[in-house]
């Protein structure tokens, strides 16, 4: 199970990853709560979490940008300014090489879900990013870039949007 910055996708499973990521300009207050919320209540569901620094830049980087996420880790963070997994444009992420790269390093941690705390533009970028994923995830197959995909539940990113269809 994954979870990244402005869609959701929260299943009791623990199978899989979750994944925390944001993508703005700007920090908005309470975002240190929305972070801190969605990595207790992953952990509660006993999914593994995840936080991905500097939002879809950090995704798209990957390595030290995407680090598991502990209960102790979200700790003491509601009265600091900012959000502790910081924010940032990602001009690499609005191009299907730089959403391809991301892909490849959520797969390589099993991430398949994303709960994306932002904005408008983070929501886009995450609803765009879960159209594509399907394909994303043959292009790095045929490319034999990806994991091997039938360890993956379903081949698909879940996102808030699935979640409201159900």
């Amino acid at each position: 199970m994954a979870v990244g910055a402005a869609l959701v996708s929260f299943h009791s499973s623990p199978d899989g990853p979750e994944l925390i990521s944001h993508d703005s300009k700007t920090d908005p207050p309470g975002m240190n709560a929305a972070v801190r919320a969605v990595v207790r209540m992953g952990i509660y569901v006993g999914a593994k979490v995840y936080f991905i620094y500097e939002g879809y830049q950090g995704m798209v980087d990957g390595g030290a940008n995407i680090a598991e996420a502990d209960w102790e880790s979200v700790s003491s963070i509601l009265q600091v300014g900012g959000t502790i997994i910081g924010s940032a444009r990602c001009q690499a992420f609005r191009t299907r090489e730089g959403r391809l790269k991301a892909a490849c390093n959520l797969l390589q941690r099993g991430i398949t879900n994303l709960c994306v705390i932002g904005g408008d533009g983070s929501l886009t970028g995450a609803n765009l990013f879960r159209k594509e994923w399907s394909g994303l995830l043959e292009e790095l197959a045929r490319n034999a870039e990806a994991p091997v995909l039938t360890d993956l539940p379903g081949h698909h990113l879940r996102t808030f949007y699935d979640l409201k269809k159900q």
